[in-house]
């Protein structure tokens, strides 16, 4: 089985010292030109259907670093390796009010608030916005969420328990303290029709964030959708052992007389519906300052016109 660490603070940092540091790009080439992953917590305190973290990662446990280890951490990599870019890879990154502000107090009396940028991603919740303003204070500048669905009885059948004005609040007041919203949807949850998926992409257009992704709903070990479709016959319960030895396709969550091709298709198309909108290509062409960042960013609109699902 796995062993959970609960006493984070007692990790040692990653050798990162063995990597080539200098190949993974940052987010804003201002402020350096490397991006290193870092954690604030472990495990999820949601309970999403969909979701394997609970199961396999937190065993129901979620656990915070203290922002004190979390700040000297991030001055060790400022200093040791020069780099400023930094994405927290945390499941959920914790933006109770506490926390947020003994970490950014923590991080602005290091001086580093002026030495790096970073994102985190996390799920929605009651968030006040003088969290966010802390946030970007100390170096925040992306901040992703979670939001799947933009239907309400979708939310609710996958336990994500939020509501979608909660989800429009939230979005508003990190935007209206300057920080750039991503958010993921998934296509294909339990109860989705072609009509509800619609509402989900109209509900991400409507949110006007800077970027979305959308996914086919996966059918992960463990997780309650797993245990369904098992139930139902539509998945052998042995199936991600046998995945193990022999490899395959991910199983999606096909219902409501979805197919596999079909599935795959509607989130391609909701791809191209987002990111084709006036408004992003506009705010792209903005961000094209250099010969480099004109090629990334034709690199970048040619992989989502072309996405594909390889392994899907």
């Amino acid at each position: 089985g796995i062993n959970r660490v609960d006493k984070l603070d007692e990790l040692c940092y990653p050798a990162w010292y063995k990597f080539k540091i200098k190949k993974y790009p940052g987010i804003y080439k201002e402020r350096g030109k490397s991006l290193l992953p870092i954690f604030a917590s472990r495990g999820c305190f949601g309970r999403c259907s969909f979701c394997a973290t609970l199961d396999s990662l937190a065993k129901n446990s979620y656990r915070i670093r203290s922002p004190k280890c979390v700040a000297e951490e991030l001055e060790y990599m400022v200093e040791k390796y020069k780099v400023s870019n930094f994405l927290f890879n945390d499941p959920c990154f914790p933006v109770q009010e506490k926390f947020v502000e003994e970490l950014s107090k923590e991080i602005v009396d290091r001086g580093l608030n002026d030495k790096i940028i970073w994102m985190a991603e996390t799920r929605i919740q009651k968030i006040p916005r003088s969290t966010f303003k802390m946030m970007y204070k100390s170096g925040c500048r992306i901040i992703a969420f979670g939001i799947e669905s933009g239907n309400q009885e979708i939310l609710d059948r996958i336990n994500k328990n939020i509501k979608l004005d909660e989800i429009r609040r939230a979005v508003g007041n990190a935007k209206s303290e300057g920080l750039d919203v991503i958010s993921s949807f998934m296509v294909g949850l339990p109860g989705d029709t072609k009509e509800t998926i619609k509402e989900t992409l109209n509900f991400a257009k409507e949110l006007r964030v800077t970027q979305a992704f959308f996914s086919p709903t996966m059918l992960l070990p463990n997780t309650q959708i797993f245990e369904e479709a098992v139930k139902q016959g539509r998945i052998d319960k042995d199936f991600w052992k046998n995945y193990v030895l022999t490899g395959g396709d991910i199983p999606l969550n096909l219902e409501k007389d979805f197919t596999r091709e079909e599935l795959i298709n509607i989130v391609q198309n909701a791809y191209r519906s987002f990111f084709l909108q006036p408004r992003i290509i506009a705010n792209y062409l903005m961000k094209l300052k250099d010969s480099s960042s004109i090629k990334m960013y034709i690199k970048y609109a040619e992989s989502i016109v072309k996405k594909k699902y390889s392994g899907i």
